[in-house]
């Protein structure tokens, strides 16, 4: 959907290694896809939502691709909704039972898949049969049990909204009282998935793809698909809306994630520019030298702070929407994007070893 938009970004935007022949070449392989991963409709015993409303709230929000992940049972396979409706991409999941403080998200769940008590098993079966294993509900689990799987689930709408105490799910409600509060901003009060993500990729020096989840299971009031689905996202760099091209978006972490009820994040870019005349994107690694940048840029936003994180702490911060940061030492690079004070754009990792 972000196709005609994108393009024209590529060639208007004003960072000095965007114009780069080797830069640009690069960014036209990939558009920007926007995304919602680990939804429920009711297909699962907890769910109220139906696919219809599902299709409903992705047309008015524009999400190019949903990733559902209904709780795993041994019919939802055959039951699973897959392909293209309408503009929408639709790649049928499961969410495995915790196990050990780890829930898996199986993407996608293979025809003959029959979860085991132990979730390194489910791991290994999900790898062997070309699914991914994500990791969801972080909050739960051991940065050693992150690393060893597929991405890591920074933020969920479900935990932030109606999990954890009582006096955290009475401030929800109370927030809602007041209409001002019906676009669910006041829930990304914090991102305290990033740490554990951060952590995780520092303590294993290996890249943990990141992403955002939606867990909504459409029975709260006020807490519907259409609101969820403007609140955050998935953006992936992919060269087409297919199942494969999304799955090895998300898989080698080629994306970043948005909290777009704060602004639309189409067009962002980070990535290493070399001396050289080549750039990696987030999700690469590449070996340290000299005359290397860090490149971010977040189009159109004239109140932004960017914060360039090196093995999950602060390195430098600039407040614009753009940065180009000459890389001095190897590490873990990522970018974070502040717009009026609000965490707007999480990006993936860079990894200069």
């Amino acid at each position: 959907m972000y196709a005609a938009f994108y393009a024209s970004v590529l060639i208007t935007h004003n960072v000095e290694a965007v114009s780069h022949g080797s830069a640009q070449a690069k960014w036209l392989e990939y558009q920007d896809y926007r995304g919602i991963i680990h939804c429920h409709s009711d297909l699962s015993h907890d769910s109220k939502g139906s696919f219809a409303g599902l299709r409903k709230a992705a047309e008015r929000r524009d999400v190019d691709f949903i990733v559902t992940t209904d709780h795993w049972s041994k019919t939802l396979y055959g039951q699973s909704r897959r392909g293209m409706y309408g503009g929408t991409l639709f790649i049928a999941g499961a969410e495995l039972r915790k196990a050990d403080g780890v829930t898996i998200l199986a993407v996608p769940l293979p025809a003959n898949f029959t979860p085991q008590s132990d979730w390194q098993t489910n791991a290994e079966t999900l790898h062997k049969s070309g699914s991914l294993a994500l990791a969801a509900h972080t909050e739960f689990s051991e940065r050693n049990q992150i690393a060893k799987l597929d991405g890591a689930e920074i933020w969920n709408v479900h935990a932030e909204s109606i999990e954890g105490s009582v006096p955290h799910v009475t401030s929800s409600y109370l927030h809602l009282a007041w209409p001002i509060n019906l676009d669910l901003a006041f829930l990304v009060r914090n991102v305290d998935g990033a740490k554990r993500w951060h952590d995780a990729e520092t303590a294993k020096e290996k890249i943990v793809p990141a992403f955002a989840g939606d867990d909504n299971h459409e029975n709260y009031p006020f807490i519907g698909y259409e609101r969820t689905f403007l609140l955050s996202s998935t953006h992936v760099w992919a060269k087409n809306l297919t199942e494969p091209a999304i799955l090895d978006a998300i898989k080698n972490g080629r994306g970043y994630v948005a909290f777009e009820v704060f602004g639309r994040a189409e067009g962002f870019r980070a990535y290493v520019s070399s001396s050289d005349g080549s750039i990696a994107l987030p999700g690469s690694t590449v070996s340290f030298g000299k005359s290397q940048f860090l490149n971010v840029a977040a189009i159109a936003c004239y109140s932004c702070t960017i914060q360039i994180l090196r093995n999950g702490k602060q390195y430098v911060e600039e407040k614009s929407d753009t940065a180009r940061i000459a890389i001095s030492e190897p590490g873990i690079y990522s970018a974070v994007v502040y717009r009026n004070g609000h965490p707007w754009i999480f990006s993936n990792s860079i990894a200069v070893q």
